[in-house]
């Protein structure tokens, strides 16, 4: 499904007036009025099911503004040809016109690096995952755009590069979001920053707080946590997922990643010294405790075709009645 927006196209045939939303999309940003000239040929419930199903699989994500406009479009019957009040699923549905979409699968990698934020390192707190020493293909993008989705504000637009994202979830704080190649291993990096609010009378920065807040922290913690474990089962992957800090005993030219599970240890052993955490225990425990108390079936991903099922229900729920139509065909595409 990711490929329906990696188009092939050459310069000679596109229109003039879309030679800017092409552009744009090769920076990770989808206008919908490019979207209905790539899909022109398909109607309005149909490009409505596309759009559905490839938000639920974290491929695509809708920017949050207050510019879009909403209209209904009647879902007809696809054997009669027209609505019918006896059908299983609603006959109309919601079409956001004017809307922007985030498709980080068109980033490509690029050389300067300028435009990354700087931070201070007191007022930023990072984990890392692991995938049993890879990162499998396409799961960055995936959860970054899951991420987005989730805690993007409106009207505020995210940076972002190849592997490479940063996000405002409120006005206190930023998120950033890389690959990070440590040891000779791409890790999945999750920084949470605490941003410097400017006194504007007196020019200096307040620093009432260095730390992020740990409600932040352990919100953003618990959703990617939930989506990386279910994006790397997926697909019959089925790779363990870890989580590490970097060892305060650390240098330019060693790095030593400390496990973590729970942040329930003020401190943590490395060889004959030890490693305080009572910061990252501070901003992140309790985490382990509140999924513990969820059910299995909520927190338990033992089968990669149980989560495409589930990840299907989604689809139906959200697009309709156009789920019955195509559900055979797309099935086996995310069960193999």
């Amino acid at each position: 499904m990711q490929y329906m927006l990696c188009t092939v196209y050459c310069a000679y045939i596109i229109q003039p007036s879309l030679k800017q939303l092409w552009r744009n999309l090769n920076r990770g940003k989808l206008d919908e009025k490019l979207l209905q000239h790539i899909w022109k040929d398909e109607s309005d419930e149909m490009i409505i099911f596309f759009v559905s199903l490839m938000q639920t699989f974290g491929l695509m994500c809708e920017k949050k503004s207050k510019k879009t406009t909403i209209v209904r479009t009647t879902i007809m019957n696809t054997e009669s040809g027209s609505s019918s009040p006896d059908d299983p699923q609603p006959s109309t549905c919601k079409k956001n016109v004017g809307r922007m979409f985030y498709v980080l699968s068109r980033l490509k990698p690029q050389r300067d690096d300028s435009t990354r934020v700087e931070y201070e390192e007191k007022r930023a707190v990072s984990l890392f995952h692991d995938f049993d020493g890879y990162l499998p293909d396409d799961l960055f993008q995936r959860v970054a755009t899951k991420f987005i989705e989730e805690f993007q504000m409106e009207d505020v637009e995210p940076t972002l590069s190849y592997e490479h994202v940063e996000l405002n979830v409120d006005g206190h704080h930023l998120v950033i979001l890389n690959v990070a190649t440590i040891n000779n291993c791409r890790l999945f990096q999750t920084t949470i920053v605490r941003t410097t609010i400017m006194n504007t009378e007196s020019g200096s920065s307040s620093s009432e707080d260095d730390d992020p807040q740990p409600s932040i922290c352990k919100k953003a913690l618990n959703f990617l946590e939930k989506e990386l474990q279910v994006l790397s089962q997926n697909g019959a992957r089925g790779v363990e997922v870890k989580m590490y800090i970097r060892c305060a005993c650390s240098n330019s030219e060693r790095t030593h990643m400390q496990v973590v599970r729970k942040f329930d240890q003020d401190v943590l052993p490395c060889r004959s010294k030890a490693m305080d955490v009572k910061r990252y225990r501070k901003l992140f425990n309790k985490i382990k405790d509140e999924q513990d108390k969820k059910k299995p079936s909520e927190n338990t991903y033992n089968t990669s075709g149980s989560n495409a099922q589930s990840s299907l229900s989604k689809v139906q729920r959200t697009a309709g009645k156009m789920f019955y139509k195509y559900k055979v065909c797309i099935c086996p595409c995310w069960l193999t």
